[in-house]
């Protein structure tokens, strides 16, 4: 229990993937005004640090930035936890209801669920922020509200692999699914069902295209399902050219 004043768990000493977190249930984390640790992380913060946060509860916590988990400058390991009804707090501008990743890091999102969180900012299940390297890989996301990405929101990440996940039921003010900024590689997901609102019914995935000398968006073997009277897959800018575009369902 975090009683409502800092983060439940904090990795702020430069611990590395031997540093195992597993089988706890966090909840009621929020760093608030007060707390030195006040911004990124309500269940878990993790700053310049690398841990292992396997098989744990996260449920219950708020913050402005990553309100399951917040990361910064971290290539930590999440797999297997349950990331379940965590709401932003704090602040108008930040994200990430379940997970939120910011500034050079290369984590590993793994087999978690990611469910009902809620954030009125970026990525209702997943924040990515100017990351080098993030894999997200065989989650199921699930019921998350996001203002702009309502299961995953990827901004200016140098290498993105989205790959295996089912992410349904999501909903947001503008894309549903997943909104990409620049790239982003997505192989093997399912997503379907997720819904934006009618300014803008993006209801799939989204894309905008990168400028050089960034990489071009890869999609590959995607199921991708809209919902009646909105636009499952939408790409913006008349330079985006898709570098591999192959075996989707749309």
């Amino acid at each position: 229990q975090g009683g409502a004043r800092e983060p439940v768990v904090r990795f702020w000493t430069v611990e590395g993937r031997d540093s195992v977190l597993s089988g706890f249930t966090l909840r009621n984390g929020f760093p608030d005004f007060h707390s030195p640790f006040f911004g990124s992380g309500g269940g878990i913060s993790i700053f310049a640090s690398s841990p292992t946060v396997t098989r744990n509860g996260i449920t219950g916590n708020a913050a402005c930035d990553g309100a399951g988990i917040g990361m910064e400058r971290s290539a930590a390991r999440i797999e297997g936890n349950r990331i379940v009804k965590n709401v932003q707090k704090g602040c108008s501008g930040g994200g990430g209801g379940g997970i939120s990743l910011l500034y050079d890091g290369e984590s590993e999102i793994v087999g978690n669920l990611i469910a009902e969180n809620w954030t009125a900012g970026f990525g209702g299940g997943i924040r990515a922020l100017w990351t080098k390297r993030i894999l997200i890989s065989n989650n199921t996301i699930l019921r998350n509200y996001g203002d702009r990405g309502g299961g995953l929101n990827i901004q200016g990440v140098d290498l993105a692999l989205i790959d295996g996940n089912v992410i349904a039921g999501n909903r947001a003010y503008d894309t549903g699914g997943v909104l990409v900024l620049w790239t982003a590689a997505l192989v093997n997901n399912t997503i379907a069902g997720n819904e934006a609102s009618v300014h803008y019914p993006i209801s799939g995935v989204y894309v905008r295209g990168p400028v050089e000398p960034y990489d071009f968006p890869v999609m590959i073997n995607n199921i991708i399902v809209g919902v009646p009277g909105q636009t499952a897959l939408a790409c913006e800018y008349t330079q985006t050219v898709w570098s591999s575009f192959n075996t989707n369902d749309v």
